[in-house]
């Protein structure tokens, strides 16, 4: 059970680390979501944003190591995919880019989702 957990985590976390190359500059974010980066402040906070999935998805990677990180990353990963997925819903329409993260994010947690109960799983039987 492990490898399957460490090798979802890896996928999750890749899932999620995908978004970092957007902090280059506008114009890759604007090619990564569609939408163009209009000024230097929506410039800077996508960026940093960019950067901020860059560290959930690399902490995910790094649980798929250190099992000791594995319930943290869980939780990171629902609340950083569960949050879009959330806000983008709430907002109620959005565009195709828009939508492909959030297919990507619906997949990802559940992928999550069947890590962790691997993870349980695996602890109770041990």
């Amino acid at each position: 059970m492990s490898i399957a957990i460490a090798a979802i985590l890896l996928l999750v976390g890749l899932l999620n680390f995908y978004p970092v190359i957007g902090a280059v500059g506008a114009a890759r974010l604007a090619a990564l979501y569609g939408l163009p980066i209009e000024g230097p402040d929506l410039a800077i906070l996508m960026r940093h944003r960019a950067l901020l999935f860059g560290l959930v998805g690399a902490f995910i990677v790094s649980a798929a190591f250190a099992p000791g990180l594995r319930v943290p990353a869980f939780i990171a990963g629902f609340v950083s995919m569960g949050g879009f997925i959330w806000i983008a819903r709430s907002e109620g329409t959005y565009g195709r880019h828009i939508r492909k993260v959030v297919i990507a994010d619906i997949a990802g947690s559940a992928a999550l989702l069947v890590a962790a109960a691997l993870h349980v799983l695996e602890t109770c039987l041990i």
